[in-house]
C-alpha cells in the first residue's frame, strides 16, 4: 500500500492492511450463513440493531438499503418529510 504523501492520501486514499484485515473479519462475522461472504437481509439487521440500537435509523440503515435495491421515490418539493414513504431494507 502505498502510503504516499499527503495530496495523494486525500486524492487517493488507501485503508491500510490492518484496516482492511479488520474490516474483512467484521464482514465475515455478519456474513457467517452465507455462502461468498455474501449478507444476507439477516444479516444486514443483525448488523443494523448492533450498530445503531435496531433497524430503521441512521445512515448505514439508509445507505444499506440503497445497496441492497431501495430505491428513493420521486420527491414533490411541497411534500413533507414525514408524509414520504419509509425506506425499507427490500
Amino acid at each position: 500500500i502505498d502510503q504516499g504523501n499527503i495530496e495523494t492520501a486525500y486524492m487517493e486514499p488507501q485503508f491500510s492492511q490492518q484496516v482492511i484485515d479488520r474490516l474483512t473479519r467484521i464482514y465475515k462475522r455478519f456474513s457467517k450463513d452465507s455462502p461468498g461472504m455474501q449478507m444476507t437481509k439477516a444479516d444486514v439487521e443483525e448488523w443494523l440493531t448492533l450498530i445503531n440500537g435496531r433497524v430503521g435509523r441512521g445512515t448505514e440503515f439508509r445507505n444499506a438499503a440503497k445497496y441492497m435495491g431501495w430505491k428513493e421515490p420521486p420527491t414533490d418539493p411541497d411534500e413533507k418529510k414525514e408524509d414520504r414513504p419509509p425506506i425499507v431494507i427490500p
